[in-house]
C-alpha cells in the first residue's frame, strides 16, 4: 500500500517538471482584440457578443475597447445595437496568443452605412479610401453594382483603367478593399480620377437619368484615409462625399 502511495506521489511530481519544463498548455495562453466604434451620426451603442456570449458593451468613439479571450480558439464576433437582437455585422475570428486582432465598425442610419474599416497609414502623396454606394431606388434600383475606378491620362487625355474594380458593392456596405491611389503621375502632374458604374448582373454600364453621363469625378483629400460615399442628389446625379474619421 505505502509503495502504491510513493508511486502515485512520484508520477504528480514527474507531470508537474514535464509541464514546467514544455510549454504551457493552450487555453492557458489570452490573445486581445481591440475594437473600435466609429464616431459618426446617428451611431448608436453597440453590444459585442462572441459565440452567442455578451462579452463587452461600446459607445461611438476614436478610442478602442479591449476584450480579452483564450487563445487558440475560432468564433464570431457579433456586433449588435445595444439591448436589442438587430445584427449589424459579425466576422469569424482566431484568437492568437499574445497577440491582438484590431477591428473597427462604421455603422450610421442616417449615412444607410455599415461595415468594417480597413484604414492603412497613408504618406502624404497618395490617396486612401474605402468606397461605399447609398444610390437611391429611384434612380438606380440594382441589387449589386461594378465599380471601376478610372484616372485620366496627362498624356493622352484619354481615360483610362487604374486596375481597381469594386465587384458586387451592395448598398450600404462598405467595400472591404482599401483603395489606394497615388497623387501625381510619374512627371510629377496631378491626376485627376473618376469612377464608372456597371451593372454587376449584364455588364452594362449605369447611366445618370439623363441615359448619357456614366461617369463621375471622384474627390481627392491626400494623405489621409477616408471613406467615400457614392449617392445621388435629388435628380439623379452621381455625388461622391468624403467622410473623415
Amino acid at each position: 500500500m505505502r509503495l502504491f502511495t510513493y508511486s502515485i506521489i512520484t508520477f504528480i511530481i514527474i507531470s508537474a517538471l514535464s509541464c514546467s519544463k514544455g510549454e504551457l498548455p493552450e487555453e492557458h495562453f489570452f490573445g486581445k482584440v481591440d475594437v473600435t466604434l466609429a464616431n459618426l451620426p446617428n451611431t448608436p451603442d453597440v453590444d459585442l457578443y462572441f459565440d452567442g456570449k455578451k462579452i463587452n458593451s461600446i459607445e461611438p468613439s476614436n478610442t478602442s475597447v479591449s476584450v480579452v479571450l483564450p487563445a487558440g480558439r475560432s468564433g464570431k464576433l457579433a456586433f449588435y445595437k445595444a439591448s436589442t437582437d438587430s445584427l449589424i455585422a459579425d466576422s469569424m475570428i482566431t484568437v492568437l496568443p499574445n497577440a491582438a486582432i484590431a477591428l473597427k465598425l462604421a455603422y450610421s442610419e442616417a449615412i444607410g452605412l455599415k461595415g468594417f474599416v480597413t484604414s492603412t497609414p497613408v504618406s502624404p502623396d497618395s490617396l486612401a479610401m474605402q468606397i461605399f454606394e447609398t444610390l437611391s431606388d429611384t434612380y438606380f434600383p440594382y441589387e449589386k453594382l461594378d465599380l471601376h475606378i478610372i484616372y485620366v491620362n496627362n498624356e493622352t487625355g484619354n481615360l483610362d483603367e487604374t486596375g481597381f474594380v469594386l465587384k458586387g458593392l451592395t448598398k450600404g456596405t462598405l467595400y472591404p478593399q482599401t483603395i489606394v491611389l497615388p497623387l501625381n503621375d510619374a512627371s510629377g502632374m496631378p491626376i485627376t480620377y473618376g469612377g464608372r458604374f456597371v451593372n454587376s448582373e449584364t455588364g452594362a454600364p449605369v447611366t445618370q437619368p439623363d441615359g448619357v453621363t456614366d461617369i463621375f469625378a471622384l474627390p481627392v483629400d491626400p494623405g489621409k484615409f477616408y471613406l467615400l460615399n457614392i449617392h445621388d442628389d435629388p435628380s439623379g446625379s452621381f455625388y461622391p462625399e468624403v467622410i473623415n474619421l
